[in-house]
């Protein structure tokens, strides 16, 4: 009972199933031909300038806020540039604007202080 091929002697539900070569899937490259993919230096860090402008406007500190400021300037020039992805640049830009206003805020509110100090301090000296 020698056989030549190992499924001779085998019920049919006993047989191994035969293999194909896996098709890849075609894809239509016309599809992408409007779509340009640049590589760039860097990623870009929008939603962390976005989360520094915010928190610096809602906590009133000035160092949050200059560096959202500093760092949303740098980045929206150096997607001017070409070397960072410019997807984030709305996200960026408005972090960089609340960094300012929060900056301006604290400098308004250093102001106001100095001369609610300053007008105590001439009443006292008028009052005697």
């Amino acid at each position: 009972m020698s056989t030549d091929t190992p499924d001779e002697g085998r019920p049919a539900e006993e047989k191994p199933a035969e293999r194909r070569p896996v098709e890849e899937e075609e894809y239509d490259d016309d599809e992408y031909d409007d779509y340009d993919d640049p590589h760039y230096d860097e990623p870009h860090r929008g939603m962390l300038i976005l989360v520094l402008g915010i928190l610096g406007l809602a906590l009133q500190c000035p160092m949050v806020g200059i560096v959202a400021w500093v760092l949303g300037a740098a980045d929206i020039r150096a997607m001017d540039e070409g070397r960072m992805d410019p997807e984030g640049r709305q996200t960026t830009q408005a972090g960089k604007i609340l960094g300012i206003a929060a900056s301006i805020l604290f400098a308004v509110q250093i102001l106001l202080m100095l001369l609610y100090v300053i007008g105590i301090g001439a009443f006292f000296a008028f009052a005697k």
